[in-house]
């Protein structure tokens, strides 16, 4: 990981994986990725058929 800040500490590692699990079980869909990728035809897609 670069850096060791925030997302990328020893600590924010593991506190976003629980967040993410708890997120989870509440019922929530996680997409992750580049903030380039956010808005391309694929996430779109993928975002259309989650939701159907």
């Amino acid at each position: 990981m670069k850096g060791n800040g925030g997302h990328s500490s020893v600590t924010g590692i593991p506190r976003d994986m629980e967040k993410n699990n708890l997120l989870v079980l509440k019922g929530w869909k996680l997409i992750r990725g580049q903030p380039n990728e956010m808005l391309t035809i694929e996430t779109i897609q993928l975002i259309t058929s989650m939701i159907n």
